[in-house]
């Protein structure tokens, strides 16, 4: 190679030689002023930034630490509470009981960071067996399901790392939910009474005995509501005074 030729893998920057083929590159590297001016305009840009109004502030770790924690709405820490209010209750009884085996060591909820899965799956299997409403009636099934999902959450606060309905370590917690849901949606609990529709037959006596009709506007207001929640499917609370008030003329 001469001295002449210029060599085609020389890098770009000061003291090397520049490429024959590349007429574009004395634009921004080519020469040693190019390149400080591109550098004094970064730093210029990056001046202009600091002196922004619209930046805050440097804030420390605390505010960050305080931010970063997740937070639930004040309903969710409402029904949180409650479930632990509930199951530190049932807890007590347990332990308290004369009956109860010494040997079983019921899970606290305080004790969670530092307690096993094995223990705390199977003291809420329990806990979902054994409670119920204050008047003694059955939790729907729904209820339960959301009792597991606030003590997902509660753990979750506490910093404890475990999926109640995921990990492998709780699926006879899961199993036991999955069947007394069941087993509530079977007894009906939870679910709410249909109303029954009106047959033709009792809508004509409903018409002789004057509770529809145009004869005066209370009795126009009621059949008019009657009407719409028949044939728009609507079940309002005039339609349902109007079955009412039919059902007591019947009697």
């Amino acid at each position: 190679m001469s001295a002449s030729t210029p060599r085609a893998d020389a890098a770009y920057g000061d003291g090397c030689v520049k490429p024959l083929d590349d007429p574009d590159v004395s634009g921004a590297w080519g020469t040693t002023s190019n390149k400080f001016k591109f550098h004094q305009n970064i730093d210029t840009s990056r001046s202009k930034l600091v002196e922004d109004n619209r930046f805050k502030p440097a804030v420390g770790d605390e505010s960050l630490d305080e931010l970063s924690v997740h937070s639930f709405s004040v309903n969710t820490d409402r029904k949180v509470q409650w479930v632990c209010d509930m199951y530190r209750n049932w807890w007590f009884r347990r332990v308290s009981q004369v009956e109860c085996d010494s040997r079983i060591k019921w899970a606290k909820l305080e004790d969670c960071k530092n307690g096993s899965k094995a223990n705390f799956c199977y003291s809420l299997c329990h806990f979902l067996i054994e409670i119920r409403c204050k008047d003694t009636k059955e939790f729907p099934g729904k209820t339960l399901h959301e009792i597991v999902i606030c003590m997902q959450f509660f753990l979750q606060k506490s910093g404890v790392e475990w999926k109640l309905l995921d990990d492998e370590a709780f699926v006879k917690l899961r199993h036991t939910l999955d069947n007394l849901m069941k087993q509530r949606a079977e007894m009906g609990v939870g679910q709410r009474v249909k109303a029954q529709s009106i047959s033709l037959g009792q809508e004509d006596v409903m018409w002789m005995k004057g509770i529809l009709g145009e004869s005066n506007p209370v009795q126009l207001r009621d059949t008019v509501q009657y009407l719409l929640g028949v044939n728009l499917a609507l079940r309002g609370g005039g339609a349902q005074e109007v079955a009412e008030a039919w059902s007591q003329s019947s009697d």
